[in-house]
């Protein structure tokens, strides 16, 4: 099936994918660093399984993805995506500021739109212009979000 155009994509478009899962496909978990008195254990025995959060990143609805500015400052912006392949495929206009941030950092750190149960998850970012990749992104994502 030819993929459709989303809603946000158009011929200035980057796409790229945040690549979060590195091998093999259980990533490390952490703790979040807390003072005592909220009771976040030390260990992560007890910790969630890595499909806990591979449901979540692919069912989110919305993702707030964070970049860094050149001169250190933090860019938050929410997005649409899809999960595909252990990583969070994602589409930028090259003049937007996460995808100029992007091509002078390569990394960032990405939340589910869920505070109730959110996962985060860190890693580097690359670019594809391959147009088969580009078209498996576009059909998941109209697919995802509905968009004719």
């Amino acid at each position: 099936m030819p993929a459709r155009k989303t809603r946000n994509q158009s011929r200035s478009s980057k796409f790229v994918r945040s690549v979060s899962a590195p091998q093999p496909k259980s990533p490390k978990s952490s703790r979040p660093v807390m003072p005592p008195v909220y009771g976040i254990p030390k260990t992560r025995k007890g910790s969630l399984p890595w499909e806990w959060a591979r449901k979540r990143l692919t069912n989110s609805h919305n993702y707030l993805i964070t970049t860094v500015r050149p001169d250190g400052r933090p860019h938050v912006m929410p997005v649409w995506a899809c999960w595909y392949d252990d990583s969070l495929w994602f589409s930028s206009s090259l003049g937007s500021r996460k995808a100029r941030n992007l091509a002078s950092g390569g990394w960032a750190s990405v939340a589910t739109g869920s505070t109730a149960e959110p996962v985060v998850i860190e890693g580097a970012v690359g670019r594809t212009t391959d147009a088969g990749e580009i078209a498996t992104f576009a059909a998941a994502t109209n697919v995802k979000y509905e968009v004719d």
